[in-house]
C-alpha cells in the first residue's frame, strides 16, 4: 500500500507527465499516467445546478427491507422499458419484473451453454423490445425474449472484449478498448458493418481505465448517448451514428490518473487513483437525456441531471429520496434501484410542483 503522503505527491503533480516511483508502488517499477493536455483539470460546465422542484412519492418496493430479505440476491445491473424492469444477479439469473413490482419470470444460469452466461458486463432494451446481454468471458451477445424470458438469439462477438452494447434499429454497436476505432458496428446478424471514433481527440489519449462510459438508447427513435463515467463529456449520436461535439455536465468532474504497476516477468497492472465518478448511469427519453451523477458536490449519487439531446441544454436536476445505483423513467414512473444498503428496486410516481 502506497503511503498517504505518497498519494498527496502524486496528485500535487502537473497534467500530462509520467512520473516514474520509486518505493511508492509494489513491484518492479510503476508510473502514473496523468490524463494529456490539462483534462485533469476540465473544468468547462457550471457548478450551479437548478433543483426542480418536483416531489417523488414512492408507490412500491422490492427486496431492501432488511438485511435478511432475500428477494433480491445480490443484483448489479438493471435495464427498462416502459412496461418492465430488468435485473441481472451475480448467479448469472435475468429477473423480469412488471410495472407493479411482480416477477415475470427468471432466464438464466451459470455456464457457457444456450442461455447460461458467465457475467455479463452491460444489458440494454433495444428498439424492436428485446433484451440485450454482452457477455465477454463467453464472447457472445445474447438476446432475449421480453414476454417469455426465453433466449431468441445468440450471436458471436467477434471482438476480443466490450463491457457495452448499445442495440440499434440496424444492429448493435460495440467499443473494444484496445483495437483502433472506438465504435465498431454490427448488423443484427452480428456481422461487422462499419467502424468510427468519437468526434473528440482528447479520448485517444486516455488512458483506458480513464475513459470508460456508459451508454443508453431511445428504443423508439434508436437515438442514443454515450457518457462518461469518470470525467467530464458526453455525446448525441442519431440513429445512423452521427455524433455530436462533445458536452459537458452541470457539475464537472476530472479524469483520472491511471496507476501502472510493472511486475515480475513482465505482467502489467494498472488501477485508477481514487477520483469523483461521473455518469453512473444514464436513460434517454425522447429528447431527455438523465443522467445519474456521483460527483463531489452534496447528495452524492442522488442526483438525476436533464439535458437536450438535440442541442445539450441542461433542463435541471431531480433529487433522488436514498441512493442509486440505477435508474430508468417512464412517463411520470421512476424506478430506481440501488445496492446499498441492500438490494432494492423502488417504483416512484413524479409529482409535478404545483400540482
Amino acid at each position: 500500500m502506497r503511503s498517504d503522503a505518497c498519494h498527496r505527491a502524486l496528485l500535487s503533480r502537473s497534467a500530462g507527465i509520467l512520473l516514474i516511483l520509486s518505493g511508492c508502488l509494489s513491484g518492479e517499477r510503476g508510473e502514473v499516467i496523468f490524463p494529456p493536455g490539462g483534462m485533469a483539470l476540465d473544468s468547462t460546465g457550471s457548478l450551479q445546478r437548478v433543483w426542480v422542484r418536483d416531489s417523488l412519492r414512492e408507490i412500491r418496493s422490492v427486496g431492501g427491507a432488511s438485511d435478511q430479505d432475500t428477494t433480491l440476491i445480490n443484483p448489479y445491473m438493471m435495464a427498462s422499458d416502459p412496461g418492465q424492469i430488468y435485473l441481472f444477479e451475480t448467479d448469472n439469473r435475468l429477473l423480469c419484473y412488471d410495472s407493479t413490482g411482480r416477477l415475470r419470470w427468471v432466464q438464466g444460469g451459470e455456464g457457457g451453454g444456450p442461455g447460461e452466461y458467465r457475467n455479463p458486463r452491460d444489458i440494454k432494451v433495444g428498439p424492436g423490445g428485446r433484451v440485450w446481454l454482452v457477455d465477454p468471458a463467453s464472447g457472445r451477445v445474447t438476446l432475449v425474449n421480453r414476454e417469455t424470458g426465453k433466449v431468441e438469439t445468440m450471436l458471436k462477438m467477434r471482438l476480443a472484449y466490450s463491457s457495452m452494447i448499445t442495440p440499434t434499429p440496424a444492429g448493435f454497436i460495440l467499443y473494444p478498448p484496445d483495437q483502433p476505432g472506438d465504435l465498431h458496428y454490427f448488423t443484427p446478424q452480428g456481422d461487422p458493418v462499419r467502424i468510427d471514433s468519437l468526434p473528440w481527440s482528447g479520448y485517444h489519449q486516455l488512458e483506458s481505465l480513464a475513459s470508460q462510459f456508459r451508454t443508453a438508447v431511445d428504443p423508439k427513435s434508436g437515438r442514443w448517448v454515450l457518457g462518461f463515467i469518470y470525467g467530464n463529456g458526453w455525446f448525441a449520436f442519431d440513429s445512423a451514428g452521427h455524433a455530436s461535439e462533445r458536452r459537458f455536465y452541470v457539475e464537472p468532474t476530472r479524469f483520472p490518473a491511471v496507476i501502472k504497476e510493472h511486475k515480475e516477468r513482465g505482467t502489467v497492472v494498472t488501477s485508477l487513483i481514487r477520483t469523483p465518478a461521473s455518469a453512473l448511469d444514464m436513460q434517454l427519453v425522447g429528447d431527455t437525456v438523465f443522467v445519474l451523477f456521483d460527483g463531489q458536490e452534496p447528495a452524492r449519487r442522488r442526483k438525476v441531471d436533464m439535458y437536450s439531446w438535440e442541442t445539450g441544454k441542461y433542463f435541471g436536476s431531480l433529487m433522488l429520496p436514498e441512493l442509486a445505483d440505477n435508474i430508468s423513467i417512464a412517463g411520470a414512473s421512476l424506478r430506481v434501484f440501488s445496492t446499498y444498503p441492500e438490494p432494492k428496486l423502488a417504483y416512484y410516481e413524479r409529482v409535478r410542483a404545483g400540482s
